[in-house]
């Protein structure tokens, strides 16, 4: 995750601190509801397209998927 959002692997910096800087303005307020339903267990299986701005301030598309239902059943 971190060379899809341009920073070294060896970055200090959490991959959450990194995406909440990185996540374009537009698409932010999406992306919180989203992440907030997951994490509610109010849907099992999501996936977004959104804009990240990467640290010399080109943009890039993300298609993310995640099923934390399936985490969790898991651990």
């Amino acid at each position: 995750m971190y060379e899809l959002y341009g920073y070294p692997k060896d970055t200090r910096e959490s991959l959450y601190a990194i995406f909440n800087k990185s996540v374009h303005p537009e698409d932010a307020q999406m992306m919180a509801g989203i992440i907030g339903e997951l994490l509610s267990s109010k849907k099992e299986i999501n996936g977004a397209v959104y804009r990240i701005i990467l640290p010399g301030g080109r943009i890039r598309y993300i298609e993310s998927h995640r099923s934390l239902k399936n985490q969790r059943a898991e651990e």
